[in-house]
């Protein structure tokens, strides 16, 4: 798990524990798997880009 090296492992189980069928042993739902939790990851983190970069749009007052 490459990415697992690159960020933290607590970052990312967020977004793969809804997906789990079993929390305790960490099974994946059917059709669920590790790329969907990072697809969801990178999802959010571009949304949060956008959000904070319109917030400093507002802060600034710039049009």
């Amino acid at each position: 798990m490459r990415l697992l090296e690159l960020k933290n492992y607590y970052r990312y189980s967020g977004y793969w524990y809804p997906l789990l069928a079993d929390k305790q042993d960490h099974v994946f739902k059917p059709g669920a798997t590790f790329e969907t939790a990072w697809q969801m990851y990178m999802f959010d983190r571009d949304i949060r880009q956008l959000v904070v970069n319109e917030m400093e749009e507002v802060e600034v007052g710039e049009d």
